[in-house]
């Protein structure tokens, strides 16, 4: 099983909770959680007005996941 990233908003009424109960299930896996906040404007579902903060999480991610080049 691979590293992987969850990000949740923490508005969003889609998938409530279904990140963490993915993280818990998946023990063995690396895994990390990101919640966006309501004061980052990015508490939303799909984070809508603050993609920009979604994309800075996931390229943090990766760049701490990938090895350098």
């Amino acid at each position: 099983m691979g590293r992987r990233a969850d990000l949740t908003a923490e508005n969003g009424h889609f998938l409530t909770g279904q990140p963490q109960r993915l993280r818990r299930a998946r023990i063995n896996a690396p895994a990390a959680l990101a919640t966006l906040t309501e004061a980052e404007s990015a508490g939303e579902h799909c984070h809508l007005g603050a993609l920009h903060r979604a994309h800075q999480v996931m390229f943090d991610w990766l760049d701490s996941t990938l090895p350098a080049a």
